[in-house]
């Protein structure tokens, strides 16, 4: 069965949401079970451990600034 418009509508304004939250909740689970978390922070990729120790993993490229339609080709 074909799902309606208004379903279609609801599930769009709604699995953004849904996906906010599971994905904190994995992060917290993954600190919490004691394994690292890698994450990006001011610039730099970081491993995260639930005891507050940081190890930086490594630098993040300069951002790239693009315009909606825009092609960029990677080298």
């Amino acid at each position: 069965m074909k799902p309606s418009e208004q379903t279609i509508d609801f599930l769009e304004n709604y699995i953004p949401e849904v996906a906010e939250i599971a994905t904190k909740q994995a992060f917290w689970e993954a600190l919490n079970s004691g394994n690292g978390v890698v994450l990006a922070q001011n610039g730099n990729i970081v491993e995260l451990f639930s005891d507050g120790t940081k190890f930086i993993l490594g630098k993040l490229p300069a951002r790239v600034s693009v315009v909606k339609g825009q092609k960029i080709l990677l080298k």
